[in-house]
């Protein structure tokens, strides 16, 4: 029996191949019973069933213990470098912000806009898909996984909130602009004429 039990997986932990063994012993005391060990074993078979199965259960606990808080560390680095994406968006839109108040030149808002937005979204989209692809299958119905998701989706509303106050005020400041212009020629034609 512990050999069929070793050649399904070759993952046997320590817990699971001293249940194994035992279980070998048991079912070859059934078939002979003769000596007092073999009277023995099965007269205990129940307490030592359960403290041995409790044994894998505690090994299976404690490995997704582990499993869990690698996917919390992880979970803590993407949202760092959520975080520090935010960062740099916001530093992108000062800096076009001022270009733009400047008089600089810039690409249309409207394509500039989808463009970012694309960004946004892919970004997001990879972190989401690091995360799922790092994390254990066990853990992917988990709460620690739900709660890494909703974090990297919190970002993400974010992220699209201050994109679209980032073309805004864009759209606000080339509106003004066209708007100031249209006055002051109407401005310019009424005191020529």
């Amino acid at each position: 029996m512990l050999d069929a039990q070793s050649h399904t997986t070759d993952k046997l932990t320590n817990a699971q191949k001293e249940l194994a063994q035992f279980n070998e012993r048991v079912a070859a005391a059934k078939q002979h019973v003769a000596s007092a060990d073999d009277r023995s074993l099965l007269h205990s078979e129940k307490q030592i069933r359960f403290a041995l199965e409790h044994n894998v259960a505690l090994e299976k606990a404690n490995t997704l213990r582990e499993a869990q808080a690698k996917l919390a560390q992880r979970a803590d680095r993407t949202h760092a470098n959520l975080i520090e994406y935010q960062q740099g968006q916001k530093e992108r839109y000062a800096r076009v912000l001022d270009e733009r108040a400047g008089g600089g030149q810039v690409d249309p808002l409207r394509r500039q806009a989808r463009a970012d937005m694309t960004e946004i979204v892919r970004h997001y989209q990879h972190a989401l898909d690091a995360l799922k692809q790092t994390t254990p299958a066990e853990l992917l119905g988990s709460d620690a996984y739900r709660k890494a998701v909703e974090q990297i989706k919190a970002n993400l509303d974010l992220s699209t909130a201050m994109h679209t106050e980032h073309f805004a005020t864009l759209k606000r400041l080339r509106d003004d602009w066209a708007a100031g212009l249209g006055n002051g020629v109407a401005d310019f034609y009424k005191d020529t004429l």
